[in-house]
């Protein structure tokens, strides 16, 4: 996800679903990571991070045999060493107002949260604090337990964490009985908030799919040195 009008990615996630095992594997590439291998042959020598690497490529700095969106999506996939089949984009807006359409999800916070510079976006209002424990949140605040890097001991490895844990979170409440009825109206609403190349007429499908995968067919793995940076 992104900012609003912003070129830079907060979260870069490959999701993956297994249909023979009924398994999802969730792997993120942090935002701060740099001197990252190109996929068409050098390195990243000047530690530009890879959220900024579309502005980059549209800017000249660098200089990628692809478009800027593509020579991310390639990037990701070749530091990964999977096939990404879709893509899929969706800014803080709509990711705030999916969680609300749930009815917001259920975390457990590892440890004490306090960033008392943190910007809401509202061009007003700065801080964000979240104690350790179990908490509900709603969009606006599922966002800020995301995008947040002041916890205790915190890190972009930390936060990229979070982000697998609240995607999990919207997985199970969507999973829940009590929002069978809802689904399809909240299916209808993934062109508007979600910029995607996946095929309209299989995203039905393939929610059902995912909503059937138990918590112990899920594995979420954070990428980490040597090519991130805290």
């Amino acid at each position: 996800s992104s900012g609003e009008g912003s070129n830079l990615y907060d979260s870069i996630m490959v999701v993956s679903y297994d249909l023979p095992t009924n398994s999802i594997q969730l792997i993120s590439v942090p935002r701060d990571s740099a001197s990252f291998p190109y996929y068409w042959g050098g390195v990243d020598a000047s530690s530009d991070k890879i959220n900024a690497l579309p502005t980059y490529v549209r800017s000249g700095g660098i200089k990628s045999p692809d478009d800027p969106f593509t020579t991310l999506i390639k990037e990701v996939q070749y530091l990964v060493g999977v096939p990404i089949n879709y893509y899929a984009v969706m800014d803080t807006g709509g990711f705030a107002y999916l969680i609300n359409k749930v009815g917001g999800i259920d975390i457990v916070n590892p440890s004490p949260i306090y960033d008392p510079s943190y910007d809401w976006l509202d061009g007003v209002t700065f801080g964000f604090s979240l104690s350790a424990g179990p908490h509900h949140l709603d969009g606006k605040n599922a966002v800020a337990y995301v995008r947040t890097r002041h916890g205790a001991g915190d890190s972009d490895w930390k936060r990229t964490s979070r982000q697998q844990e609240v995607l999990v979170a919207l997985l199970h409440k969507m999973a829940q009985p009590s929002q069978f009825l809802a689904l399809p109206g909240l299916i209808s609403t993934f062109a508007s908030i979600i910029a995607t190349d996946f095929p309209g007429n299989k995203v039905a499908d393939f929610v059902a799919l995912g909503l059937g995968v138990p918590s112990s067919n899920i594995t979420q793995v954070v990428l980490g040195p040597p090519y991130t940076v805290t």
